[in-house]
Formats: structure tokens, sequence, C-alpha cells
């Protein structure tokens, strides 16, 4: 008899335990869902800084192959000075272009994220074109510069608009 009296207070124990285990489990669901949100809110606003600083060095290296050519129509650079201005600005964009391409966005950002790659590629394509142009002196060099600047302006302004949206 003495067992069954037992029992009872035992069962109830348990049950309450369990009750006391299961309230624990919800509440720490409910942080890391709540940590899950952050973390994601987090990881936007860090690609959003990233892709920020990638497109100022982007500008950047517009407006200084600008300038080179520039120099060059206006006859203060040699083709070879013009070669050796625009060569570093190629590789820094060669740079940024590897960098951005190994970068995961957002899901809400594969649009964004595609349009920029090829802007920053076509960028880093037009200026290699811009290189053989001042390597060689060929103008189909420079019209295949054109077309590839025209080109990585087209994705940018897309990327842009892409992002406005969000």
């Amino acid at each position: 008899m003495q067992m069954k009296n037992f029992l009872g207070p035992l069962i109830l124990l348990v049950l309450l335990t369990g009750a006391v285990i299961s309230i624990d489990i919800n509440n720490a669901s409910a942080q890391d869902q709540k940590n899950q949100v952050q973390t994601q809110s987090q990881n936007v606003s860090q690609y959003i800084n990233l892709t920020n600083a990638y497109w100022s060095y982007y500008n950047e290296d517009l407006s200084s192959s600008s300038q080179v050519i520039a120099d060059f129509v206006h006859n203060n650079l040699t083709r070879q000075n013009a070669l050796e201005a625009i060569t570093p600005i190629f590789i820094l964009e060669s740079q940024i272009a590897d960098a951005i391409q190994k970068i995961t966005p957002p899901d809400k950002y594969l649009d964004y994220h595609n349009n920029m790659v090829n802007s920053i590629v076509s960028m880093q394509a037009y200026l290699l074109s811009l290189m053989k142009f001042y390597e060689t002196g060929k103008t189909g060099y420079a019209v295949e510069a054109s077309e590839l600047f025209n080109k990585s302006i087209e994705f940018h302004d897309k990327a842009i608009e892409s992002q406005i949206l969000k």
C-alpha cells in the first residue's frame, strides 16, 4: 500500500519536471529564433556595408581610368605612360572582382549581387581592353573598351535599381 502512496507524488514530480524542461526547451527555441533573426539582420547589414565599399572602389577606379583617358586624348600622356597608369587600376579592380565573387549574398540580394558582379567583371574587362589599346595602339581594343564600359554601367544601374527596390 505504501508503494502506491509513493508512486502518486513520484509521478507528479516527473510530470512537473517534464513540464519545466518543456518550458526551458521552448524558451531556448524562441531565443534561438530571435538570435537567428538578429544574425540574419547583422549579415544583411554587413553585406550592404561591404558592397558599398566595393562600389566606392569601383567609382574610384572609374574616375581614375577616365582621367587617364582624358590625359591621353589631350596628349598629356603617351600610350606607354597611359598603359603604366592604367595597369594598377586594372590590378585593383581585379582584386575587387575576385573578392566580390567569393561572397555569398543574403537570399533577397541575389539579383543585386549578380548585377554587381557583372558590373565589376565588365569594368575589369574594360580596363584590360584599355591596356591592350595602350599597348598596341589598335583601335579595335578602344571600341571593345567602350562597349565594355557601357555594359559595366548598365549592370551598375541595374544593381542600384534592384537594391533601391528592397
